[in-house]
């Protein structure tokens, strides 16, 4: 028969047979590698009372990447409405900014928002509004040549769980 693994007549030979072929998938799959990507960063503040300047957030990109989605949740009366800002500089000032207004006290936007290496992050909230207990938080996915892709072999998983398991 085409394709068959184990082979022989007797009981003896389909035995050995079996025996090597499962030395060889074994010897096959433990020179396989794995990899995996990091996930984005999920980044996250929280600020009593918004300040004088109404900056509630400020973060500095280690790498290059997109802001995805953000989230913002505010105590007090926002039916009026409430903008928010999320301002992006570079060291010389340049930059981009989108605003949104809301009037629900929790919020979530979907930004795509690229930054830089270096680049600074303010999320901006009016002081002159009745708003407390700010919570601010956002996803930042870097690009992949700033990921560490690591490939492992099997064996060096197996070591590192055997490590971790004494």
């Amino acid at each position: 028969m085409r394709g068959q693994i184990i082979k022989g007549q007797t009981t003896e030979q389909k035995l050995r047979s079996a025996e090597a072929a499962v030395k060889r998938l074994r010897r096959k799959s433990y020179n396989a590698r794995v990899s995996s990507y990091i996930t984005p960063f999920p980044v996250s503040s929280f600020i009593k009372e918004v300040p004088e300047d109404g900056v509630v957030l400020r973060y500095m990109f280690p790498g290059n990447g997109t802001i995805t989605n953000a989230c913002v949740y505010v105590k007090g009366d926002t039916k009026h409405g409430i903008e928010i800002s999320a301002q992006v500089k570079n060291e010389s000032g340049m930059g981009s900014g989108v605003s949104a207004t809301f009037r629900k006290n929790f919020n979530k936007l979907f930004l795509d928002l690229y930054v830089m290496a270096g680049d600074m992050l303010q999320i901006v909230l009016p002081a002159d509004k009745p708003i407390t207990n700010i919570w601010v938080a956002f996803l930042w996915a870097p690009e992949i040549g700033e990921t560490e892709v690591k490939s492992f072999l099997l064996r060096e998983l197996e070591k590192l769980e055997e490590s971790q398991d004494a």
